[in-house]
């Protein structure tokens, strides 16, 4: 039989007063071992507070360190060195590569300015600006005229290369003008290098006679004027007649006639051919005109050289004080002997405080003198300042 219970039960109060300082110690130690609890969780908090700082510091370390070292990106192969021989291969070529382009760029820029020419929109152009920019641009000009029987403001009416297109030098423009265009000029234009058309229907809108003479050329072509007695640019007034000389053709074998022409025509003229023009001076002839020629018009050449005179007009002795004793030789032959002046000359001594050696005195000089003639020449020998006459 169980102890238990035969013993008898306690008592509601006995019950209460046996918890209560039960209750009481419980509630102690569950104090203290919460308050023991708190530190605890304090210092590990602290503790786990101060790790934390010291892994974030190690982690700015390592992302230091990481940024120093250079990152290559994932799927990228690592870089090599440079190879300085590989270098050195690759420059010639990249500088090559440059020349080529620069040669491309220059020849294109040849081609369009020096080959193919632009031709500008003439319909508000006057009849000398079209020639003018004709020569310039070595294209010929050739002028048709057109009576339209609806008035124009416009003295071109068309032009055979449209305004913006090319024309190749040596090519020929066809310019398409009103007919009072041409009657309205004022001045003498400059027919060298033009067809003989252009100056008969030039002639005849302004009522001028025209002369027509052919000579044979070794470089203009057959029926194109290289040669007029009314210069280019002189008023026309009252000019009623006009004498040109055209190209009977191309001939290497006999020689020209230079008698018709000024020395700038004969220069195109003798072009090809074995002819000197000289400009000498003269006592008949004015300046500019034809004096003569060695082989005469339509002999044989043959392999001879003709010269072909020019007038300088009448001989002028210039002054020549101050240059030295031994410029005059020079001087005399380049200005007087090599242009048909027979000038001789003799030196003297002069007491002079001027550079020794130095012209101080000429018998004769700013004037005329024959194509024969003799001048003397006064020379300082420096000793005016020491001695006296």
């Amino acid at each position: 039989m169980d102890k238990s219970q035969n013993e008898p039960l306690p008592s509601q109060n006995e019950t209460q007063q046996t918890e209560v300082p039960t209750q009481r110690r419980r509630v102690k130690k569950r104090r203290r071992k919460s308050s023991m609890n708190s530190e605890e969780i304090n210092q590990k908090i602290h503790a786990s507070f101060d790790d934390s700082q010291l892994i974030d510091d190690e982690f700015e370390k390592i992302k230091i360190e990481e940024k120093k070292i250079p990152q290559t990106p994932k799927n990228e192969p690592m870089q090599k060195e440079p190879n300085a021989k590989a270098e050195k291969n690759i420059k010639p070529s990249v500088y090559a590569s440059i020349l080529l382009l620069v040669a491309g760029v220059g020849l294109v820029w040849w081609f369009k300015t020096q080959v193919s020419i632009t031709v500008p929109n003439f319909s508000k152009s006057d009849i000398a600006e079209i020639e003018k920019w004709g020569k310039g641009k070595d294209v010929e000009i050739k002028f048709n005229e057109l009576n339209l029987t609806t008035p124009t403001e416009n003295k071109v009416i068309t032009q055979s290369v449209a305004a913006g297109k090319t024309i190749k030098r040596g090519e020929t423009l066809e310019v398409f003008v009103n007919g009072s265009s041409l009657s309205n000029q004022k001045e003498m234009p400059d027919f060298s290098g033009r067809a003989i058309q252009d100056v008969k229907a030039w002639a005849k809108a302004k009522n001028i006679k025209l002369n027509v003479k052919e000579q044979m050329s070794t470089s203009v072509k057959k029926d194109f004027v290289f040669g007029q007695n009314i210069k280019a640019g002189t008023p026309l007034d009252d000019k009623k007649e006009l004498s040109v000389l055209i190209s009977s053709g191309v001939s290497q074998n006999q020689m020209l006639d230079f008698s018709e022409v000024n020395v700038k025509e004969a220069q195109q003229m003798a072009n090809g051919q074995p002819v000197e023009i000289k400009e000498v001076y003269s006592d008949k002839e004015a300046y500019g005109k034809f004096i003569s020629q060695s082989i005469q018009h339509g002999e044989p050449v043959e392999g001879q050289k003709a010269i072909v005179n020019y007038s300088l007009g009448k001989p002028y002795l210039k002054s020549y004080f101050g240059k030295t004793e031994g410029d005059l030789s020079k001087i005399i032959f380049d200005e007087y002997t090599t242009r048909g002046v027979e000038l001789s000359y003799s030196t003297y001594e002069v007491y002079s405080a001027s550079l020794k050696g130095t012209v101080v005195e000429m018998s004769s000089y700013n004037q005329y003198i024959p194509l024969k003639y003799e001048v003397k020449f006064g020379i300082s020998n420096g000793l005016g300042g020491y001695w006296s006459y």
